[in-house]
């Protein structure tokens, strides 16, 4: 939904004569135009341009962010590169892909290096 405000008295009521009359008004978004049933151009209106590349591209902020798909992939294989421990996985060349996914293992409780199986007190 897109509201557009109609400040000038003699568009709106064109406007409001066309719904009175049951006839059906374009709203031609790319030219920024409300066009009456025979195709008359009733008045002109003014959307942001952004606003209207979205509208118009069916775009929200996902579609947006997918537009730029090809840099992000681009900047995850980089980062992969730089810094694999951020995939969760370890820097050993094994595994598919070179990769080792490095699991957690539990750390032993210990006291002065003795392993203690009741909780340490401190």
């Amino acid at each position: 939904m897109l509201p557009i405000q109609i400040s000038n008295k003699e568009h709106l009521d064109a406007i409001a004569a066309e719904a009175r009359a049951g006839r059906e008004i374009e709203i031609d978004l790319p030219n920024q135009l409300i066009k009456n049933a025979a195709g008359e151009t009733i008045c002109s209106f003014d959307v942001e341009e952004f606003r209207k590349h979205c509208l118009v591209n069916g775009l929200d902020d996902i579609g947006l962010t997918m537009q730029l798909n090809d840099k992000i992939v681009e900047f995850e294989k980089k980062r992969s590169i730089h810094t694999p421990w951020l995939d969760g996985t370890a820097y050993l060349k094994r595994g598919k892909d070179g990769r080792l996914a490095a699991k957690a293992v539990p750390v032993p409780k210990t006291n002065r290096g003795e392993e203690k199986k009741e909780p340490l007190e401190w």
